[in-house]
């Protein structure tokens, strides 16, 4: 593909707004242009307009860009996965900071927080017998539940390991009902278990 931009349909006129100015000016627009074997390509439309007191001439040019908008695709797919990358890892409100500031050193100080770790007893050894992809089912439909009580209570998730689960309340936005808040959803993730293990 050409990144050249190509002149097309040059045309004059004596009735033009420009004749009797003797303007030039310019425009520019993104479109897709419609070739004859039937496809779609992204384009940049270039017009120019010179005239003097006897006529005014448009000189279109057409500049191939899909080149571009392919790039532009991509970029926005990384940027994509960056930021589910950092909300896999990241509380929302450092995020933020960070994408305000990213030179800046985040290092807060909380007084008092609640801490929580579950572990799913037993399951090492049942999983034993099962398959990898038993396991990994299982895990996923315990904590994924877990993860949307962290957001009914506000409680960040901090991460899993393996069967055991580690969340944090009061942190980083800080509240003084956080071992309030841990110990309902603590309560309620325990009976979520049950039910699953009714399955």
């Amino acid at each position: 593909r050409s990144s050249r931009s190509t002149p097309v349909t040059p045309s004059s006129t004596r009735n033009s707004p420009y004749r009797a100015s003797g303007q030039i000016t310019f425009g520019e627009s993104d479109m897709l242009l419609l070739q004859k074997d039937g496809r779609m390509v992204p384009v940049l439309i270039s017009v120019v307009a010179t005239g003097d007191l006897n006529t005014t001439t448009f000189t279109c040019f057409v500049k191939d860009i899909s080149n571009i908008k392919e790039n532009e695709v991509e970029l926005l797919k990384e940027r994509r996965r960056a930021d589910e990358l950092l909300h896999n890892v990241l509380p929302e409100e450092i995020i933020q900071r960070l994408k305000k500031d990213p030179t800046q050193i985040i290092a807060d100080r909380y007084d008092s927080v609640t801490i929580m770790f579950a572990e799913i007893m037993d399951f090492s050894s049942r999983a034993s017998s099962m398959a990898p992809e038993r396991i990994i089912a299982i895990l996923n439909g315990i904590f994924s539940k877990w993860d949307v009580l962290c957001e009914k209570y506000e409680i960040e998730k901090i991460k899993t390991i393996g069967d055991t689960y580690m969340a944090v309340c009061g942190v980083p936005k800080q509240r003084s009902d956080h071992a309030q808040r841990m110990v309902e959803f603590s309560l309620r993730a325990l009976e979520l278990l049950r039910e699953f293990n009714k399955w």
